[in-house]
C-alpha cells in the first residue's frame, strides 16, 4: 500500500511567467492580462534580463481576484441561470 505524496516546493521571493503559471494556477492568459492591466509588475533581472514579478505582488493580485464585493461572488463566477 503506497500513498503518493505531493510536497509543495519551496517557492522563491521572485517568478518568471511560468513559475507564477506554476504558483497561482492561473492561465498563462490570465498572468498576461494582469501585466497588461499593471496589476502585476514583471522586471527584467540578472546579466540576461529574465523578467520577474514579486511573489508577495502575485500574492495580493490572487488576494483581490478572489475577494469577495459587498458580499458578493465576483462577477465572472455567474454560471448562469439554473
Amino acid at each position: 500500500m503506497g500513498s503518493h505524496v505531493n510536497i509543495m516546493r519551496d517557492w522563491p521571493a521572485t517568478l518568471d511567467a511560468r513559475a507564477a503559471v506554476d504558483y497561482s494556477g492561473l492561465a498563462p492568459a490570465e498572468i498576461q492580462k494582469a501585466e497588461r492591466e499593471g496589476r502585476l509588475s514583471f522586471k527584467p533581472l540578472g546579466p540576461r534580463g529574465r523578467k520577474v514579478v514579486l511573489r508577495s505582488q502575485l500574492d495580493a493580485m490572487l488576494a483581490t481576484l478572489f475577494a469577495a464585493r459587498d458580499g458578493q461572488p465576483l462577477e465572472d463566477m455567474d454560471f448562469g441561470d439554473d
